[in-house]
């Protein structure tokens, strides 16, 4: 079952994917990984930090080509 607004919207998949790029993501574990607080990069990235460390459990240990 999938919950629809008064507008006809989807409610269902409120959350937005695919806002980050992959090297975006692993730039931002590098900032980690260089001493920075988790909070204040996803801060500027606009993300919670647990969807940080979902990142560096996808992509930890990456490097950008």
């Amino acid at each position: 079952m999938i919950w629809h607004s008064a507008e006809g919207r989807d409610l269902g998949r409120s959350m937005s994917r695919g806002k980050h790029t992959e090297a975006q993501m692993i730039a931002a574990l590098k900032q980690v990984e260089a001493g920075r607080k988790v909070e204040d990069v996803a801060r500027e990235e606009g993300v919670s930090k647990h969807t940080l460390y979902a990142w560096k459990a996808k992509y930890g240990g990456m490097d950008v080509a």
